[in-house]
């Protein structure tokens, strides 16, 4: 499967597009493997572009296309499938439930993904062993990112997809973080699209394109 977008563009933004985008109104194509940094100041769109890739925003001009199949024509079980088996998306806004321990957030997954490591070995190399039995309306902001990144590491997914991941993590807890997302993405043959404010990033290897 791969992921392409012909001449698409936010509703919401029609009156106003950007000029010169890598993303919006051309073609973009990201193949199984490829590994992409997609950057812009606030506001130019990168969550919005990680939910439409996503199904979860539909208000949108031109094509987006999964596996050569326009988004709005999938229905809701298809979609259903797709986020569960083929789409991992860690959230800007992380999305955990914050009553329930990171333990219980953890277990609530549908599906689960063969060989990946274990939440006991995830939690120990990001540094969150003592607090998987912790709210995770207690934990820090960057605590509950490591937890939701354990989170979609531990599911099937074709596609990786991070929105801003690193934003309230200090070095060594981001290394942390992308040593694991190198193996897992490696593992699976996964592509990486990375939504950041910045054209700098802890990867390397990405290829950059402008909001």
């Amino acid at each position: 499967m791969n992921l392409a977008l012909r001449n698409a563009l936010p509703d919401p933004m029609a009156e106003a597009p950007p000029q010169n985008s890598g993303v919006w109104q051309t073609e973009v194509t990201f193949e199984l493997g490829d590994r992409c940094l997609i950057f812009g100041a606030s506001g130019c769109g990168k969550t919005t572009f990680m939910h439409i890739l996503c199904g979860m925003r539909k208000d949108y001009q031109g094509e987006v296309l999964l596996g050569g199949r326009e988004g709005r024509s999938l229905s809701t079980s298809e979609w259903a499938d797709l986020r569960a088996r083929r789409l991992g998306l860690l959230f800007q806004d992380l999305r955990l439930f914050t009553d329930l321990t990171a333990r219980e957030n953890l277990a609530l997954l549908p599906v689960l993904e063969e060989g990946s490591p274990t939440i006991g070995e995830m939690a120990e190399r990001l540094g969150m062993t003592a607090h998987l039995d912790r709210p995770c309306g207690k934990l820090s902001q960057g605590q509950r990112q490591r937890i939701a990144l354990m989170r979609v590491l531990s599911r099937p997914f074709d596609f990786l997809l991070l929105d801003e991941p690193f934003s309230h993590l200090d070095a060594s807890n981001v290394q942390a973080m992308k040593s694991l997302i190198d193996e897992e993405t490696e593992r699976r043959g996964a592509g990486l699209i990375l939504a950041s404010l910045g054209e700098t990033s802890p990867f390397k290897d990405l290829r950059p394109l402008r909001f």
